[in-house]
């Protein structure tokens, strides 16, 4: 199958990537300065909160919104009153819906480019070039979304100032992506329940404003520890392969788990054999060669037997930055995983199936920073745990 990785977004930035104010109008107004929140509505002119509710301070901060899936993606809805399309503005009607994937593995926010020119959404400033999944990625426009609503019933005014790039990294079925400055917002951390299993239950998200939000929450869960990337600002994880130790990006913008192939060679791991490999092993020494017509029937067998591999999942097709196709090949076997380092508990996770490939923007990040991943913990993985609590602040995540 074809495969978006949407995760591993520019991290060759500068500066402030993101400006904008949470808020929520039924409680205490949060505002996000140096990565702390506040409940001082003097500093935030645009929030009418109610009094009743800013006196009670006993109430919680948290607030919880339905988690909605694109594919494997998990995205969060969103509702910009203020925003409207070519068509909207016609009829001098606003309120638009977006959908955002979440992704863990983005230290910046992106917005389609096509989205942000129908809104026509105003410019107020340049992200710099970096590298992604697929490679290089080249400088962009950063607009102003402004106030947003979660997209339900509840109608509350959730943040202001919303900013966003326009870089080419965005998945084709949402408008685009919140990254980890925008869940580092809040002090608490944010909550995953991924929903699904044999009960079917409903996704959700919710958002902890306060250190005694979560208390209760994670009391019961496995902590596992998480390294900041100098200068790129991404989470890392210890990600232990076949009771091999490796550092890796933890993603929710990417559906697979993938391992590079240095990381897959250090922990003895072997990829699916495709048909035409089978038989170039078996035809080594014969006098191929002198058939003028072996190249030609070899190109065709080797792209029928990728189809088929394509078709079951053996082999994930990904498109690099430069037009040329990436090939992830998945393991033979399924491995143990589990999180956490040596002398702490550590979550252990179902085994599972994981992807082999060198993507380039895990291999611009070994020339970048100290102790770059070489592996990416995607969605496939990190789903098989019911839920899971990023705590962005206090670099823990816990399962």
């Amino acid at each position: 199958m074809k495969l978006s990785l949407i995760g591993l977004v520019p991290f060759l930035l500068s500066g402030d990537v993101c400006s904008f104010t949470i808020t929520r109008s039924n409680r205490n107004a949060l505002m996000r300065k140096d990565y702390q929140l506040f409940a001082d509505t003097d500093e935030i002119g645009e929030v009418s909160a109610r009094q009743e509710d800013l006196d009670n301070e006993e109430e919680s901060t948290s607030v919880t919104s339905f988690l909605k899936f694109i594919g494997p993606y998990p995205c969060l809805p969103l509702r910009f009153p203020n925003l409207a399309t070519s068509s909207q503005r016609e009829r001098n009607v606003t309120g638009i819906s977006l959908d955002f994937v979440i992704d863990t593995a983005a230290n910046t926010n992106t917005i389609n480019g096509q989205v942000a020119q129908e809104l026509s959404l105003e410019s107020v400033g340049q992200a710099l070039p970096g590298y992604g999944a697929s490679g290089a990625l080249p400088g962009a426009e950063t607009y102003l979304l402004g106030d947003a609503t979660l997209d339900m019933p509840m109608k509350d005014l959730f943040m202001t100032n919303l900013t966003a790039s326009a870089l080419p990294v965005s998945n084709p079925a949402a408008a685009g992506l919140l990254g980890v400055a925008f869940l580092n917002c809040f002090q608490g951390g944010v909550k995953f329940e991924w929903g699904g299993g044999i009960d079917g239950r409903e996704p959700f998200i919710t958002f902890y404003g306060q250190e005694d939000d979560v208390k209760d929450q994670i009391r019961s869960k496995t902590k596992v520890d998480i390294e900041v990337l100098d200068n790129i600002l991404l989470p890392t994880v210890k990600l232990n392969v076949n009771g091999v130790s490796i550092p890796a990006l933890i993603d929710t913008g990417s559906p697979v788990t993938v391992l590079n192939e240095a990381a897959a060679a250090l922990v003895d791991l072997k990829t699916v054999e495709l048909d035409y490999e089978k038989e170039e092993k078996r035809e080594e020494g014969v006098f191929a060669n002198l058939n003028p017509f072996k190249k030609a029937t070899e190109n065709f067998k080797k792209a029928q037997a990728l189809s088929q591999a394509v078709q079951k999942g053996d082999v994930l097709l990904l498109m690099g930055g430069d037009g040329e196709q990436i090939e992830l090949k998945r393991s033979d076997k399924k491995v143990s995983l589990e999180l956490g380092n040596k002398e702490c508990e550590k979550a252990v996770f179902p085994s599972s199936y994981v992807y082999v490939g060198d993507l380039p923007g895990l291999k611009a990040m070994e020339g970048e920073v100290k102790d770059s991943p070489a592996a990416i913990l995607g969605m496939d993985v990190i789903k098989r745990r019911e839920t899971m609590i990023y705590r962005g602040q206090q670099n823990a995540i816990y399962f």
